[in-house]
């Protein structure tokens, strides 16, 4: 894993990211090892670049799949071009894969790019992935913060305590949510590409997100977006998420789902 600092041109700062690039060493059994794949995988409101690899096995699964994870760190932005501070959404969409692309080599068509996070970042995948469909072949949100306007509400009345209003209100300016930054929104206006990504979405039965995953769900079913929508036993949390990722992993690699071990 390389672990570094990179300057941002539309942030006018420096930022930190980590990239896993898999390799064919021999403690491991690949299972795909003819396309490289690479997934930008965005971490959640309270975390950095660090809690995929702190939290889960991410390293042995860019061996197991032959997928490079690239990890920025946005703190509480929720990958926003924020009414009162930083472009972080600009940041993510544009500076950071033109640097991934002039350092690493790595691939940069649209078929072998993916966008996944969990809670705050699978609200940001949502968000990168369907607001350029032409450069990401796939979205994986898991337990995805979804409906932005609904959780600044919480964050109002206190259902919400991690996040008072006051900071919502630095990201989208106080008033209603820019079609630009409601991921409903956007998926409407995905749903009429016939480039529109490929999109799976995960919900834990116990997560406090869940109906807002599965009025994401039904949303997308109305509009004829195909995707793929699972929930099981779980709640907002790293056992759930770890299971996650590898169905992703799998379902956008082509594996059956039903006879692919989780490791």
């Amino acid at each position: 894993m390389f672990t570094g600092s990179i300057w941002s041109d539309s942030m006018r700062m420096t930022t930190r990211v980590n990239v896993i690039l898999p390799d064919l060493s021999g403690d491991c059994d690949p299972l795909q090892t003819d396309e490289l794949y690479v997934m930008y995988l965005l971490h959640g409101l309270s975390a950095n670049a660090d809690e995929w690899p702190r939290f889960t096995n991410i390293e042995y699964l860019a061996k197991k799949y032959n997928v490079a994870f690239v990890m920025p760190e946005v703190d509480r932005s929720f990958y926003t071009d924020m009414a009162g501070g930083i472009p972080y959404f600009r940041y993510v969409s544009q500076d950071l894969p033109a640097f991934v692309n002039e350092w690493f080599r790595l691939p940069c068509d649209r078929e072998h790019t993916l966008v996944a996070g969990e809670s705050m970042g699978g609200y940001g995948a949502c968000k990168v992935g369907l607001t350029f469909p032409e450069r990401f072949g796939g979205i994986a949100t898991l337990s995805g913060a979804l409906d932005i306007g609904d959780f600044g509400r919480m964050c109002a009345d206190g259902t919400f305590p991690d996040m008072p209003r006051r900071e919502f209100d630095l990201m989208y300016g106080g008033g209603e949510v820019p079609p630009e930054d409601d991921v409903f929104a956007l998926l409407e206006k995905a749903t009429a590409r016939p480039d529109r990504p490929r999109l799976c979405q995960f919900c834990g039965k116990q997560d406090f997100l869940l109906e807002t995953n599965r009025r994401f769900d039904a949303r997308a079913t109305e509009l004829g977006y195909d995707h793929l929508y699972l929930e099981w036993e779980g709640d907002h949390e790293w056992r759930f998420w770890q299971v996650a990722i590898q169905r992703a992993l799998q379902w956008f690699l082509g594996f059956d789902m039903e006879s692919t071990p989780i490791w």
